[in-house]
């Protein structure tokens, strides 16, 4: 993998919660009974998922399941790894319930022309799926590409959000390099 001096390198750390409900490797935290909302503008997730979920600061995105909060016009201001912040001061308190948040702005852009590097992470005991869409990364359905613990592979796409990842076993996940 060769870098352009002018761009910036970045990584992220992505695992798959629950083997069989493949994630974005843009922000995405599926399903969980983990996240609650606190007016004026606080999202939570007590199981601290937003920075290994791939959520940055200016990600515009989309709360589904909610039952006061279900939206797509939140924009993220500030970002930890159990707290969001948001630009909009419509958050209504509610209690922990199944909610998804995803990422529905721009994504995370790669340098044009550039290969991201995917690497299993070297204490998975199990194959990491990879796909181009949910459908085609789920463990079960014999998804579209397999790293084995450890393994590397790269692959030319413009935005993260446009891979899929599953795992064997739950939380397990991957390693990702590129340039933004």
């Amino acid at each position: 993998m060769r870098f352009n001096s002018t761009t910036a390198i970045r990584t992220l750390q992505k695992d798959v919660v629950t083997a069989g409900v493949p994630t974005r490797l843009g922000g995405h935290i599926p399903a969980s009974s983990t996240i609650s909302f606190t007016a004026p503008s606080t999202i939570s997730d007590s199981n601290g998922r937003f920075l290994s979920g791939g959520f940055r600061v200016g990600d515009s995105i989309t709360i589904s399941g909610s039952t006061s909060n279900s939206t797509d016009v939140l924009t993220i201001v500030t970002v930890g790894t159990g707290v969001i912040t948001v630009k909009e001061t419509t958050v209504t308190t509610e209690g922990t319930s199944s909610i998804t948040i995803t990422e529905s702005g721009a994504g995370i852009p790669v340098a044009n022309g550039s290969e991201i590097r995917i690497k299993a992470k070297d204490t998975n005991n199990g194959n990491i799926l990879i796909g181009y869409s949910s459908a085609t990364a789920v463990a079960s359905a014999g998804a579209y590409y397999r790293l084995l613990a450890g393994a590397m592979e790269g692959i030319a796409v413009k935005n993260l959000n446009t891979i899929w990842i599953d795992a064997e076993n739950s939380g397990e996940g991957v390693d990702v390099l590129y340039e933004i």
